[in-house]
Order: structure tokens, then sequence, then C-alpha cells
């Protein structure tokens, strides 16, 4: 990792110093870290201490499309550019024109350089790796550009404009009508027909997101068997039922059992996240349920 960054550093400075720009490689060690963290990570030496996970995307540096988007932080390099602009030169500082010069074009290249080489923050390791629990949340808000909205989906969900979660109810009781389908077990066995089975798996997600205020998302998977054909027995395949409770129309008992039943985290439901790299589901809110994906541990 210290590589990659160094690497781009190194391209970086040494573009600007053609400009004849006065500023050496370990100020522009700063203004890459900044482009990437703003202040969440305070120095170079602090991203590479804290192992912030920078990888290069090839197919960006081809300028081919990404399965990343980002914006890069121009406004935090020009607070770091005008930083040692102040700490070289005191008083005799730059002309506010020439200060603003020097910051625009510095920061030029150091983006154009971080996107030439496809420069990336690997934001899912953020998301859900278990080193960046503490830390993470917090380096993905500091990559949202102030005044625009969020261009990737981890750093909206950092900034509370995506959901973290959706989330899980196991063995939903008998009282939760929303859980009706996950109960399902039974076998359809017409005359002359093939035997037909459907089991429901215990379990359903819920999700308000896309939703009217009054109304949750109810995904329930289902598994369906038609029996053998021909005399060999077939394989088991998955639907996945989609539903809305209305808490409105649905009767106050029922509204309460919901409720209830999705606020009880850790016990009866758990929040899920799902990894945007390698597509797995786990949570960390219950001790028997997987606590992160494979990639976290493997990427």
């Amino acid at each position: 990792m210290a590589a990659i960054a160094m690497r781009v550093a190194k391209a970086a400075a040494s573009a600007i110093q053609a400009e004849n720009l006065p500023f050496q490689l370990q100020h522009v060690q700063q203004f890459v870290t900044a482009a990437l963290a703003a202040d969440a990570v305070p120095s170079f030496e602090a991203m590479m201490a804290h192992k912030l996970p920078v990888v290069i995307d090839h197919a960006q540096a081809r300028g081919e499309r990404t399965a990343w988007e980002r914006h890069l932080r121009d406004d935090a390099v020009f607070e770091r550019v005008e930083k040692a602009l102040r700490g070289r030169f005191g008083d005799a500082l730059h002309s506010p024109v020439d200060l603003d010069f020097i910051k625009l074009r510095v920061a030029a290249i150091v983006l154009d350089e971080i996107r030439k080489q496809g420069l990336f923050v690997y934001s899912q390791k953020l998301l859900f790796a278990p080193e960046f629990r503490n830390t993470g949340m917090a380096l993905l808000k500091a990559m949202k550009l102030p005044e625009l909205p969020a261009a990737a989906a981890s750093v909206a969900v950092a900034t509370g404009d995506m959901p973290a979660h959706p989330t899980v109810v196991e063995f939903p009781a008998p009282k939760v009508e929303a859980g009706r389908m996950s109960r399902s077990d039974r076998m359809h066995l017409g005359p002359g027909k093939r035997p037909y089975a459907e089991l429901g798996m215990g379990f359903f997600v819920a999700s308000t997101r896309g939703q009217f205020p009054d109304r949750i998302g109810i995904v329930t998977p289902i598994l369906f068997n038609r029996g053998p054909s021909d005399g060999v027995q077939q394989p088991w395949y998955a639907e996945f039922l989609t539903s809305q409770e209305r808490l409105r129309v649905s009767g106050p008992e029922q509204t309460r059992g919901l409720i209830a039943t999705l606020a009880d985290i850790g016990g009866q439901s758990a929040h899920l996240n799902v990894c945007p790299s390698c597509w797995e589901i786990y949570s960390t809110d219950r001790d028997d349920l997987k606590l992160h994906c494979d990639c976290a541990r493997t990427h």
C-alpha cells in the first residue's frame, strides 16, 4: 500500500516541480492524502500507519468504467497547499491571486495523477472489514465533498443518506402476519399430477427503503420442488416473494407485533449487511450469524 501511494505522490511531485512550483515530495505526499481522505487522516505518515486500504484499479488507469465511484477532496488539497506555503514563506506569502493560482494548479495535478494511475480507497474494507470497525465510517464520511451529494454508495451509508441495513426476522411468531409465507410448509398432490412442494425458509427481510412512510417492504425466500420427472428427482429452486405491510390498514395488534419484532435486534431480528463487492450477506448483531464477509478477510 505504501509503495502504491508513494508512486502516485512521486509522479505528482515531478509534474509540480516541472512547473517550478515550490513543493517537495514530502509536501505532495500530504496533498495526495488530503485528496483521498481530507482531514480524517492528518498526514501521509498516519495514512501508512493506519493502513488505509489504497489500491490501483487498472481499469480506471486505462480510462475504462470502474466499479468504484468517488469524489476527490480538492478543497482539502487547497487547505494543505496554503498551509505548506504559509509554513515556508510566512509573512512573505504570495499575493492572493498567486495563492489561488498555485492552489488550483497543484490540486489539478494531484487529482489528475490520482485518476490517471487509478488510485482508489477500497471502500468496502472501510465499510465491512473488522479492522476498520472503529474508524471506517468516519473515513468514508470524510470522502464526501461538502457541497455535492455522495458519489459512492458506501459514502452515502456513512453520511446517513442511505440505510446501513435491512432487517432480517428469523422464525417469526404465528401472530406476525408478515411472516406467513416464511412459515409455508405444504405439499400439493393433485390427482395424476407431479407432487408440488412449497417450503418457507423461516425468515423474511423487511425494509422501509423505497416505501411510503406507513409501509414496510417484505421479501420472503421460498423453496419449491415440482417432484420427480420421468423418475428423476428434481432439485429445489428458490423464488423471492415480495409484499407490503401497510401499517394503517393492518389491525393494531398486527402492527404492534410487527414493530416489536423488528425492534428485537439481537434476538428475533438482526440487521443484515450486504457486501457490494462479493454480495455476501452477514450480520454483527448476533453471535450465531456470520460476523463479516469473506472478501474483508481475503482482499
